[in-house]
């Protein structure tokens, strides 16, 4: 750090970061800012780190929501505390620079200094969610209709070319981010997203007198920090106890992506565990994997626990919302009953004619990247879907659901889902297939019924692939 920021000087400035009236222009911020100009610095960027890092220091050091000209406050207040520094007006030229975020060309303190101070339009979909609601809340006495009209035009801005103006800058967070910034204008556009509401005498004291409630959706409930020590709580039993194999991850496209899947295991189905543990593993945690799921485990006590771990109510909604936040989904168009299947078919893809798969894909703007799996179907021997017995036992009147499977295990021998027996230690291979760009491949107005044949003609032939692999059931 610059010499010309002394004691004094950081003790003041983290004053002004430290107001109450700040809810994401505030010290957290600051040091996010810091960080990130470190790490364009690390991936090999050369300029005058002093000159950014002071910048940084003092770019919303003036910060009243009132105002509109808090950039050129925070220039005055660095001209006046650096009158000494030989960065003094380079320091004030970049603090003006975030009027516009638009550095010229060649003027690589500013790209810098633009793509630290915008990282956070880059980040995971539940930290720019919440992002998005803090800055809401700083200007909660705007009326909603105004502030989304201000906000659009704001967001609109940044896409216009690349949100990003280093090339690292761009790797690491130009995806990402104008998947948020879309998302985000889709929000606001969209009635009844953003609520406020004035607070009662009753509601905790010394907060402001309004504030915004944003009703947080599905995709925005993942915890990355959960997820992380959940697959490293599940990883010894998928890499150990199931020998499990993830394949074809290297290819895998960068953005949102549909992955498209058949399902097997029946009750302790592992599919999504282990290509979770395997993507995870390779790319990280700053891109969710979301798993389209049946309403039935979102009830009871470990619903918040699915949420937080990526698993999403299956429908249309909140499969767009994920795929243009940049996330993997999941999805297995058979559903229960292809995880059902009867072991003799265990090698057959099967989706009961279903292909809103293709549609969601479409509306998203996304490939799907096919999946298929093999050995899920032998952790006990599967012997019928039970279609008549879920009918004479109306559970598809009553939770929707059509089968009640029987089946053959270790201990309690012949099962319909109960009592539960315990899946056999089979070793599972999943194997991650090219990914499908619909409309290069079909057109700009594709037929469904023929994508879909496509896409489950290509898992079939992996899948037989995989099938000709295996030699002894169980052991792989």
């Amino acid at each position: 750090m610059s010499s010309a920021l002394s004691d004094e000087l950081r003790d003041e400035l983290l004053d002004r970061w430290s107001e109450p009236q700040r809810r994401h222009h505030n010290a957290a911020h600051l040091r996010e800012v810091l960080a990130d100009v470190g790490l364009l610095a690390d991936r090999g960027l050369v300029f005058d780190r002093d000159a950014v890092d002071l910048a940084a220091w003092f770019h919303d050091a003036v910060y009243d929501v009132g105002r509109d000209d808090n950039e050129d406050r925070s220039a005055d207040l660095a001209r006046e505390r650096l009158a000494a520094s030989p960065l003094r007006d380079e320091v004030a030229r970049l603090v003006l620079l975030t009027k516009t975020h638009l550095p010229a060309d060649g003027d690589v303190n500013g790209a810098v200094f633009s793509d630290a101070d915008l990282s956070v339009l880059g980040s995971d979909p539940a930290r720019y969610a919440r992002y998005a609601a803090a800055v809401r809340e700083e200007y909660a006495a705007v009326p909603d209709d105004v502030f989304a009209r201000a906000r659009v035009r704001v967001l609109t801005a940044l896409l216009e070319g690349s949100v990003f103006h280093t090339q690292a800058g761009r790797e690491l967070w130009e995806d990402r981010a104008r998947s948020n910034l879309t998302g985000e204008i889709r929000d606001l556009t969209s009635p009844g997203t953003i609520k406020t509401r004035t607070r009662s005498s009753s509601d905790d004291a010394g907060g402001p007198v309004t504030t915004t409630d944003i009703e947080p959706s599905e995709v925005t409930k993942w915890d990355p920090g959960l997820t992380e020590r959940v697959m490293g709580w599940i990883r010894p039993l998928i890499k150990g106890y199931h020998r499990a194999e993830v394949r074809g991850l290297d290819d895998f496209p960068p953005g949102g992506a549909l992955v498209v899947s058949n399902h097997s295991g029946g009750l302790f189905a592992m599919d999504v565990p282990v290509f979770a543990t395997g993507f995870y593993e390779k790319y990280g945690y700053d891109r969710p994997v979301f798993t389209l799921s049946h309403d039935i485990i979102f009830t009871g006590p470990t619903a918040d626990f699915f949420r937080k771990t990526g698993f999403i109510p299956a429908n249309h909604e909140n499969a767009d919302e994920a795929l243009r936040s940049g996330g993997v989904v999941v999805v297995f168009p058979g559903g229960d009953y292809d995880v059902y299947r009867p072991t003799m078919s265990e090698s057959k893809i099967d989706f009961d004619g279903r292909t809103g798969y293709v549609r969601a894909a479409l509306n998203a703007g996304v490939p799907i990247v096919p999946s298929v799996s093999i050995g899920g179907q032998q952790a006990q021997l599967f012997l019928s879907r039970g279609e008549w017995l879920a009918k004479a036992a109306r559970l598809d009147k009553l939770m929707r659901v059509k089968i009640l499977p029987i089946s053959f295990g270790f201990p309690f021998g012949l099962s319909a889902v109960l009592p539960v027996n315990v899946p056999l230690p089979t070793k599972i291979v999943t194997q991650v297939l090219a990914p499908i760009d619909i409309v290069a491949q079909f057109g700009e107005d594709p037929d469904v019924d023929e994508v879909d044949a496509h896409v489950r003609h290509v898992m079939q032939r992996a899948l037989d692939e995989l099938a000709r692999e295996r030699r002894i059931p169980v052991l792989g």
